[in-house]
């Protein structure tokens, strides 16, 4: 439940981010308008997963690192050529920043 509710709102961010980025007329807004999606994504899948059970700091980086499966796996279906240093950052990250989101939501 936490994966799916960070992936939707990275979805809802990085569309946000986009609009905001197309205003002033930046060259390639998806591209940072999708880091931050996914940044805050990872937070939100943490929290989320976190919120549901105990412990929430190891399902939120679980819920976390599901989250980056799906980004990894969408992102080889769109055929993207990651390296795998990228590949490993984003894992790194998204154990980090869920969490970090569970902890957070942890302390009810």
């Amino acid at each position: 439940m936490g994966a799916v509710s960070g992936v939707l709102i990275a979805a809802l961010v990085s569309l946000i981010g986009w609009a905001i980025l197309l205003i002033p007329d930046i060259d390639q807004p998806e591209d940072p308008a999708l880091m931050a999606g996914i940044v805050v994504g990872f937070l939100a899948a943490g929290y989320a997963g976190g919120r549901l059970s105990r412990p929430a700091p190891s399902h939120g980086m679980l819920a976390g690192l599901v989250m980056a499966l799906i980004v990894g796996a969408v992102s080889i279906a769109s055929g993207s050529p990651a390296p795998p240093l990228t590949i490993a950052i984003l894992v790194l990250l998204a154990g980090a920043l869920g969490r970090l989101g569970g902890g957070l939501a942890g302390r009810r």
